[in-house]
């Protein structure tokens, strides 16, 4: 059953990523986003309901072929508002396009063509068209992989990188690595699976709803990009396009607001680069695909939501997201020789179920940083340079 619920969640993402698109495209809907955006308190605001939207869109496709798991999905957004009357309204999807649309517009008011686009969308088949469809034999493959799907939670991050899809801006030229440093590329939909008894995620959907354009009478139009990741029980399988990064100097990807990281990286300017970029999955998926060979992040301001699904991707294809504290503690700084990252990172993975990290306040958030990586030579030379650099003091 695992392959049906990969397809499932290719599906749902591919949905997600044409609703992301429409908010964008349809001028109603645009209107909407940024009316309301930070104008009153206690307001809806059209971002933040797109994103539960979506986010009820990808609960619904699970739920429709899984029942309970459809329970185990977690993210960003609850799906209560308040409407301008005052009035609760608890948004989801009903079982037609018509009773969707009326309970949308009670968040929205009087925008009811807007209501009824989203709700068409919701309730649209999804194209069998797929650019990520996936082989039979690999689903064989992960069918025989023995996964439980009584032991999976999913984290789901509806739109991230919502600055960049608030802002728009379409015409954003990447570094000569492929990496954007801003713009609608680095929006994405993420889905991520995980084990509930160990805590690591299995499965990873990401859909790129702004990934090439095309000029028309009306405007740009998008196409997206479907990217995912197995990793259970010794088979791991994805459609990762490996780029080969030639014989440039390790490149670093980083937060724009991460001082610690930047210094750490800069100390080390000789031995690799460094890029700024924005969204913690995109920038995790360009060291996925090897546009970047590692991002480090030493806050605190990540969230499950934000790596379940592209570091089941990564571990996918021999790399991963390790608890960047954990790691500079198991990390021999002393040697002068360069360690295995593989083997330091393996027992330092980031997890994503309460029951293995503790209950507390803030188990969502992933406290300590994160360092993201591949399993090129790249990426482990650039990472046992860091372990060796960086000022563990300064890691909360």
């Amino acid at each position: 059953m695992a392959d049906e619920l990969l397809c499932t969640l290719i599906s749902a993402s591919e949905k997600a990523s044409k609703i992301a698109r429409l908010c964008r495209e349809n001028e109603d809907l645009f209107s909407l986003l940024i009316e309301n955006k930070g104008e009153r308190n206690n307001e809806i605001d059209f971002k933040t309901f797109a994103d539960v939207f979506i986010q009820q869109v990808i609960v619904r496709e699970v739920s429709s072929k899984f029942g309970k798991l459809g329970d185990q999905v977690k993210g960003e957004e609850n799906n209560l508002f308040t409407n301008t009357l005052g009035e609760s309204v608890t948004v989801e999807i009903k079982s037609d396009a018509n009773a969707t649309a009326d309970v949308i517009a009670k968040v929205l008011g009087e925008h009811k063509n807007a209501a009824s686009l989203l709700a068409n969308a919701a309730h649209e088949p999804t194209g069998s068209d797929m650019e990520a469809e996936v082989c039979d034999e690999t689903l064989a493959q992960i069918r025989e992989s023995g996964l439980d799907l009584n032991n999976l939670g999913i984290w789901v991050d509806p739109i991230d990188c919502t600055s960049q899809y608030v802002k728009g801006i379409e015409n954003s030229v990447p570094l000569s690595s492929g990496v954007y440093e801003t713009g609608l590329q680095c929006v994405l939909v993420l889905i991520g699976v995980h084990c509930l008894d160990t805590g690591l995620p299995v499965i990873g959907v990401i859909n790129q709803p702004f990934n090439k354009s095309m000029d028309s009478d009306l405007g740009k139009k998008w196409s997206g990009r479907c990217t995912w990741g197995f990793s259970y029980n010794g088979v791991k399988k994805n459609n990762i396009p490996q780029i080969l990064n030639g014989n440039r100097k390790p490149l670093v990807i980083l937060s724009m607001h991460d001082p610690v990281a930047k210094a750490t990286v800069e100390k080390l300017s000789d031995a690799m680069d460094k890029c700024l970029s924005r969204g913690a999955g995109y920038k995790c998926i360009t060291v996925a695909d090897r546009s970047s060979d590692l991002f480090l992040y030493t806050n605190s301001g990540s969230y499950k939501w934000d790596t379940c699904a592209p570091h089941a991707i990564l571990l996918s294809c021999g790399g991963g997201i390790a608890v960047l504290k954990d790691a500079v503690r198991s990390y021999d700084a002393s040697s002068k020789v360069d360690t295995d990252i593989g083997s330091v990172f393996e027992n330092c993975q980031v997890l994503y179920c309460e029951r293995r990290l503790g209950s507390s306040t803030n188990w969502t958030a992933n406290t300590g940083g994160i360092i993201a990586y591949n399993s090129s030579s790249s990426s482990a030379k650039a990472a046992n340079q860091i372990m060796r650099a960086i000022d563990t003091s300064t890691l909360v």
